[in-house]
């Protein structure tokens, strides 16, 4: 005989016991009313075979939506020859004080150029007190290239670099 089992009469369940047997007995036998309600099922997956065709009907109905005639719009003047088109930029940019090469006076770039112009050139320092920005230096490359210079730094030994800009 093991040590858990013994001779003696098991005593009957007291009624707390049962009271409590009964109550999860019964808890588990109700339905599940604050449950959250099942998701639907997933939509059954297409077939490799329904997707390229849906595909091909797509880029069919694109190609077709692509082809078809537009509304008739206003035909756009006709376009002046290119050479009459820069002597009038040209003339009206004369008239009003702009600038040979293209720049608009008093802007950044117009001023870095112009600083860029002098016949020592300027340094960094120079540049950026020209304008008052505390970084100038990439500013004044692209303003020179796009003015129609060639921008260059000359180092010499002892002395801080000086850039310049030199026609094209």
């Amino acid at each position: 005989m093991r040590d858990d089992e013994t001779s003696a009469p098991l005593a009957a369940p007291s009624q707390e016991d049962t009271n409590v047997k009964t109550a999860a007995t019964k808890k588990a036998a109700a339905p599940a009313t604050n449950k959250k309600a099942a998701a639907p099922a997933p939509a059954p997956r297409r077939s490799r075979k329904e997707a390229a065709e849906n595909l091909k009907k797509a880029k069919a109905d694109a190609r077709a939506a692509k082809a078809a005639p537009k509304a008739a719009k206003a035909a756009p003047p006709k376009a002046a020859p290119k050479a009459a088109i820069v002597e009038a930029i040209n003339k009206h940019q004369r008239k009003n004080g702009a600038r040979a090469d293209g720049l608009t006076p008093g802007t950044g770039a117009a001023i870095l150029v112009d600083t860029l112009l002098r016949k020592g050139g300027a340094t960094n320092a120079e540049l950026c007190e020209a304008v008052g920005w505390a970084a100038c230096l990439p500013a004044a490359r692209k303003a020179a290239e796009r003015g129609g210079y060639h921008f260059e730094a000359i180092k010499k030994p002892g002395e801080l670099t000086r850039y310049h800009a030199r026609k094209r």
